[in-house]
């Protein structure tokens, strides 16, 4: 069977079209389609069914509604209390095919794949054949929810549109713009779609009086001002904003062959099926983030590790399978963070795609959750919130997605375990992860593992005069060779212990005791 609800309500049958009975037997169909395959309470189908205030006799009339059309259906309405629930195949409902399609559309935007998000987005539009349940009326019981799945329809519809503009169909999307800006004259997004597209076109004029329509109709209708993301399209069209025009990356040829994609008739009108196999998919410009910590600390002693890294990712060979990973483990203030952020500053300009970090705090009491640092990445990538999902592996395949065709630098400090760590991994190679560590992760597959050891004896002098400054080791020669001693190669213990001498420049080395403490970094040397 094929149940319709996206316009008028339709069971079809192999045999025909299923005849569904009167109006409230329909209603409450209706009702079991909107949750389909959940239990759906009496009380809730007797809202739907009823306006206002339903006869003593709703329950039981419900009750005969939901058997006759158990046998209508060939046995799909089941009771169960408190209600009934209506079993479907998600390949049987439009309603269903709908989410699928547009969740795919989604995700191909905000991977960059227009071509694909046009016609996948297309797909999903093209199930509508008029507003959600159109037949039927809307009591309070359905009001709500045929709502909300007309606003579903108008947020694919602008994503569509967006899609489309990313690559370069601003033209033949004027008129209908213009005709959805009348029909949904409050919605911000299609308005600021609708200024971009003139602003291509050339009709800077129009564009600016679509901006100042806009600011007219929210004034009038709702006595607010416009939004950001409109005020910054209509600052950006004032400016002549370079952002606003398209990144030119197309082969010569026709540029966008307009019969390969699906176009809406009207505001709510029919949308005709997207041939597949045509889109240019085209290509866009997407958010660069630099988000490394300053590389500011003073390196002594490592260069043979720094050259290490630094020959496995410049001088080896790039991995086929996936990105390069490597591992910086040894225990607590061995100057894993220093090297790491050292070595992806000079790496970075090999990533033209950008660089992410984070914080994984994996020996603090409480870590981050891989799922919060992926929503972060995918912020930092351009994903906006509303196309993050809640569930942790959806949002790690939305990563895994974004990141297929970027070179980026990842750097993870502080992992926890291997556990932790996979997810933040992309899948293509061309990328580079650097994560730092105590333990070696050494279930982390395809990794290379790199293990800090204490500073050499020189090293650690040559720091504390790097840090504190000759003049003030040479005035105390010895008590300085002592504290080095002292701080057994931990470069966290020498940077402690030279803020502390660079804080009081009369404090004697010798005052330093063997508990060594300054801002937020602490250490015990015995």
């Amino acid at each position: 069977m094929k149940f319709r609800i996206l316009g008028s309500l339709t069971v079809d049958a192999e045999a025909g079209p299923v005849d569904l009975g009167p109006a409230k037997q329909r209603t409450v169909l209706a009702a079991l389609l909107l949750e389909a395959n959940r239990i759906v309470p009496v009380d809730r189908l007797v809202a739907a069914a009823w306006e206002g205030e339903p006869p003593r006799s709703a329950v039981a009339n419900v009750r005969t509604y939901a058997s006759r059309l158990r046998k209508t259906l060939r046995e799909r309405v089941e009771s169960r209390p408190p209600g009934f629930v209506l079993h479907v195949g998600d390949d049987e409902l439009d309603l269903a095919a709908f989410r699928e399609l547009a969740g795919r559309g989604r995700a191909a935007l905000a991977a960059g794949h227009d071509g694909e998000a046009v016609a996948t987005l297309g797909e999903a539009l093209s199930l509508w054949r008029g507003a959600a349940a159109e037949d039927l009326s809307r009591s309070a019981g359905l009001e709500a929810p045929l709502a909300a799945l007309d606003e579903q329809r108008l947020a694919v519809l602008e994503d569509w549109i967006a899609a489309r503009q990313r690559l370069g169909h601003d033209g033949q999307l004027i008129d209908e713009l213009r005709r959805l800006t009348d029909t949904h004259p409050l919605r911000e997004r299609l308005w600021s779609q609708l200024i971009l597209a003139r602003y291509r076109g050339g009709d800077i004029g129009g564009a600016l009086a679509g901006y100042a329509q806009a600011r007219n109709v929210l004034a009038e209708n709702l006595g607010v001002d416009p939004g950001p993301e409109l005020v910054r399209m209509h600052q950006a069209v004032l400016t002549r904003d370079p952002a606003l025009d398209l990144l030119d990356t197309h082969p010569p040829g026709p540029r966008h062959p307009t019969d390969s994609f699906p176009r809406p008739a009207d505001a709510l009108g029919r949308f005709v099926a997207p041939d597949r196999a045509a889109p240019d998919p085209g290509t866009r410009q997407h958010a660069v983030p630099r988000e490394l910590p300053a590389d500011t600390s003073v390196l002594v002693g490592r260069d043979k590790e720094l050259h290490l890294l630094l020959d496995s990712v410049i001088g080896g060979p790039e991995h086929a399978h996936g990105p390069t990973v490597l591992v910086l483990h040894g225990p607590a203030g061995i100057g894993k963070s220093v090297l790491a952020v050292r070595a992806a500053s000079l790496l970075a300009e090999h990533f033209p795609d950008g660089q992410l970090f984070a914080d994984l705090r994996g020996t603090a009491t409480s870590r981050k959750q891989p799922r919060k640092v992926l929503a972060g990445f995918l912020r930092s990538l351009g994903v906006p919130d509303r196309r993050i999902p809640d569930d942790e592996d959806e949002t790690a395949a939305r990563y895994r997605s974004i990141t297929a065709d970027r070179r980026l630098l990842i750097l993870l400090e502080d992992a926890a375990d291997e556990a932790q760590v996979r997810p933040l991994v992309p899948a293509a190679p061309g990328s580079i992860v650097v994560i730092t560590a105590r333990r070696p992760l050494a279930a982390l597959d395809g990794a290379a593992h790199l293990h800090l050891e204490r500073l050499s004896p020189d090293a650690a002098e040559e720091l504390l005069v790097r840090l504190c400054g000759p003049e003030r080791v040479e005035a105390e020669r010895e008590e300085t060779h002592r504290l080095a001693a002292r701080c057994r190669g931990l470069p966290l213990a020498l940077r402690i212990a030279a803020a502390r001498l660079v804080a009081d420049p009369l404090l004697p080395v010798s005052a330093l005791g063997d508990h060594l403490e300054y801002g937020d970094l602490t250490i015990h040397l015995s």
